[in-house]
């Protein structure tokens, strides 16, 4: 597995939704922070699936297995026409939700690409 984003203290980062936008190739924007700055933003460009809270706790994003993706696209009747013409990949990233770290889950993304930039601290 790909490691998208990870620091030694991720498990105790936060990650927001911030924003989604539905024209222009679809694209959802996730704020990595700590507190009240933002250390980085991460943009899933051509979303083509999400799946998960809109904020949780934890920040190692990585890239799901294989099979996993698979499965996805196939839920998903996205075409082997699509996959090879878009060559998306399925990011996973652990979270907490709020602050029972018994009530884990796992956040979804299937895009085709992502860019990350730095916040304000």
């Amino acid at each position: 597995m790909k490691t998208i984003f990870r620091r030694p203290d991720s498990h105790n980062l936060r990650c927001d939704v911030w924003g989604f936008t539905p024209s222009h190739g679809p694209a959802l924007r996730i704020r990595i922070h700590r507190g009240a700055g933002t250390l980085y933003w991460l943009d899933f460009i051509g979303l083509e699936y999400f799946s998960g809270p809109t904020t949780w706790k934890g920040a190692h994003i990585f890239e799901a297995p294989k099979d996993r993706f698979n499965s996805l696209v196939n839920e998903l009747g996205i075409s082997s026409e699509n996959i090879e013409r878009m060559q998306p990949a399925l990011y996973h990233i652990p979270a907490i939700k709020g602050n029972n770290i018994s009530a884990t889950t796992t956040v979804e993304i299937l895009a085709i690409n992502h860019v990350m930039t730095k916040g304000d601290v």
